[in-house]
């Protein structure tokens, strides 16, 4: 916990000096010694969340805390903005409808619109759930360069979790190229038995998949027919507009 506390004293600091400071006069106003205050922001520096300038040899804030920030304020704007629109969805096909993004190889839900169905689905805000198994997760990677999904993929193993789990990477890669010719996701007994989930991506300005919005059926009450999935696309195309996202430079 020391060195924690240690390392967000120092980004605190830096926060504050937009002409930098030394090692020195980080250790003078922490009380920390200047060996251990050269570690810290060594490795600050090496993650890009400082930066050192060549000649006077202090340090600053890294612009990747300006990111961290920038994903926040995102992440507010994307909720609030999806809202309405998935209250509306919810309401008219008497779902629960989940808004959802990628973070760290899984799926997490940081919005639903709560309907009577509820119970019976993994739907819970902050739950992370291995994206290749869901809908939501599946049709934020179609949109994503080949290249990045394997690489991302790499480290991750293909667990089965439910009688349909996708288990290797070439099966999933065939699964992304149909969801993105189709435009929407599918995930039959991939997560939970018995359980149908679909999802249509969330674009923002810069043409980018951010996150996705899905709602999910009990399969004994029968497959999600396509009425459903275009009342769906269109509650996702509503979001991406008002985040920016025109459809004329996605065909590009």
């Amino acid at each position: 916990m020391q060195l924690i506390n240690r390392t967000l004293a120092i980004l605190t600091l830096l926060s504050k000096e937009p002409d930098g400071v030394s090692v020195k006069s980080v250790s003078d106003e922490l009380g920390i010694s200047t060996s251990a205050v050269h570690r810290i922001l060594s490795c600050l520096k090496e993650d890009g969340f400082a930066f050192q300038d060549n000649e006077s040899k202090k340090y600053r804030i890294g612009f990747k805390v300006l990111t961290l920030a920038q994903n926040i304020s995102q992440k507010n704007a994307l909720t609030k903005i999806a809202h309405e629109y998935m209250n509306a969805l919810s309401k008219e096909l008497n779902k629960t409808v989940e808004l959802c993004i990628v973070e760290n190889g899984s799926t997490v839900c940081i919005d639903y619109i709560q309907n009577i169905d509820t119970q019976y689905f993994y739907v819970r805000t902050g739950f992370a759930i291995p994206k290749y198994a869901t809908s939501a997760g599946k049709v934020i990677d179609a949109y994503l360069p080949t290249e990045e999904v394997i690489n991302e993929n790499k480290e991750n193993s293909f667990k089965k979790i439910a009688p349909n789990t996708i288990t290797d990477i070439n099966t999933y890669l065939a699964e992304l190229q149909k969801i993105r010719q189709l435009g929407y996701a599918k995930s039959n007994e991939e997560l939970q038995v018995g359980v149908i989930g679909v999802a249509c991506p969330i674009f923002d300005s810069m043409d980018k998949p951010i996150a996705s919005v899905s709602f999910n059926n009990l399969k004994e009450t029968g497959d999600i027919d396509i009425q459903m999935i275009e009342k769906l696309r269109q509650c996702a195309n509503d979001i991406s507009y008002s985040l920016g996202f025109r459809e004329d430079q996605h065909a590009k």
